[in-house]
């Protein structure tokens, strides 16, 4: 257990010394709303990255089975989803 209060110590002493040389990382001030809407970005960015290649690993499937991705894209835009009425 000593050995792990070092290890802390040891990290706690670098990066004290890493804020203090402020020549070589500059400093950031930002708020938590800054902090918030950035994070949201980031997401965003993400969830459309992971769209792109989900999409793509679609049609690598549809055309490997012979299929015309964009064809079945542009046959299923053209459906018109409407609510049945059960009796």
């Amino acid at each position: 257990m000593a050995g792990r209060a070092a290890d802390w110590d040891q990290l706690l002493l670098q990066s004290q010394d890493l804020v203090r040389s402020e020549q070589a990382f500059p400093r950031v001030q930002r708020d938590i709303l800054q902090v918030e809407q950035y994070s949201q970005k980031l997401r965003g960015r993400a969830a459309r990255a992971d769209a792109t290649a989900e999409s793509l690993e679609a049609s690598r499937l549809l055309a490997h089975e012979g299929l015309n991705p964009r064809k079945l894209t542009q046959a299923l835009q053209s459906f018109e989803l409407r609510p049945t009425q059960s009796a």
